[in-house]
């Protein structure tokens, strides 16, 4: 693990204390589940917004232009954006390039 420091207010304080005293776990453990509770919500959101914009991409006017191969490619780089943590979204044509440039090498 590796050590770091966060400032809290007096009410976070407070309050992780309290929790900590009703559960018997440390104000350290307490924060590391909070942190892991929220990441995993917002690491399957991202996995949901990802599966939504494979579903458009595929039913999209682009499914006419590419190959079977280039939207299969089109979902891996999706896939690989989401497990990279990249929060910003590529045009669908920036998308489509990429997936035609992959499947072309």
């Amino acid at each position: 693990m590796i050590r770091t420091n966060f400032n809290y207010t007096d009410s976070q304080l407070h309050r992780l204390k309290l929790l900590s005293e009703h559960t018997g776990l440390t104000t350290t453990e307490l924060v590391r589940r909070a942190i892991d509770e929220y990441l995993n919500k917002e690491f399957a959101q991202l996995q949901v917004n990802y599966r939504i914009e494979i579903d458009l991409l595929t039913s999209s006017h682009l499914r006419k232009k590419l190959s079977d191969a280039e939207i299969e490619e089109l979902a891996t780089l999706s896939e690989e954006r989401m497990r990279r943590g990249e929060f910003h979204s590529p045009s669908i044509e920036e998308l489509a390039e990429k997936a035609r440039a992959k499947v072309a090498a």
